[in-house]
């Protein structure tokens, strides 16, 4: 997993998670499994583009979509369907870009059926990729009240084009308890990006 950097604070493949990874190893079709890989007991997460490009290599990767102003990426990821008023879901999402031609980077959509409150983008992190420095590495973190019985994504930018190389997404359905557990996952967030900077220095 070439650029799964900075994995949710959550543990993956327990119960009320899933997890999925777009490195685009081909020309996306009209609706692209998730590849390498996925965890979903739900059903099968999905890409969808429009009006977007292809280029096999840019800028010392392979397989990178091309999303002008224009076009857009949506990653269409099922859910457990429980949507109880109580219940809400977090989506910890890492993009691995370059803007070219006065791109201003990715913007994000979150939603899902039935979904009355969005969280976020909260910004975890904003990294250069070690060797590549005009790729960025970046995870934002989206949470949705109720919990909707799917989840989508939209990518897309305001200028020029997202040049995109990989995506990867980890999703946690979860009761709303008091304190919120949206503040516990951020302050957890943050505390993992401590602990990492530190081992790094």
């Amino acid at each position: 997993m070439a650029d799964d950097l900075n994995p949710a604070p959550w543990l993956r493949g327990t119960a009320n998670t899933t997890f999925e990874q777009w490195e685009f190893a081909a020309a996306p079709g009209v609706s692209t499994v998730a590849d390498p890989g996925y965890f979903n007991p739900n059903g099968i997460p999905t890409a969808l583009s429009f009006g977007t490009g292809y280029v096999p290599t840019f800028d010392g990767r392979s397989g990178v979509l091309s999303v002008p102003s224009s076009g857009i990426l949506r990653l269409d990821i099922p859910n457990t369907g429980t949507t109880a008023a109580n219940t809400a879901k977090a989506l910890w999402v890492q993009l691995t870009w370059e803007g070219t031609g006065g791109s201003s980077g990715p913007l994000y959509v979150a939603g899902g059926p039935g979904v009355s409150s969005v969280n976020g983008p909260t910004l975890i992190e904003d990294d250069p990729i070690v060797g590549q420095p005009l790729w960025h590495h970046t995870t934002y973190l989206f949470g949705l009240t109720p919990n909707p019985t799917s989840e989508f994504l939209y990518i897309n930018n305001t200028a020029g084009a997202l040049m995109v190389d990989e995506v990867v997404v980890d999703t946690l359905c979860y009761n709303v308890p008091e304190p919120s557990t949206w503040v516990l996952l951020s302050v957890g967030a943050s505390l993992l990006l401590v602990r990492r900077w530190r081992q790094k220095r």
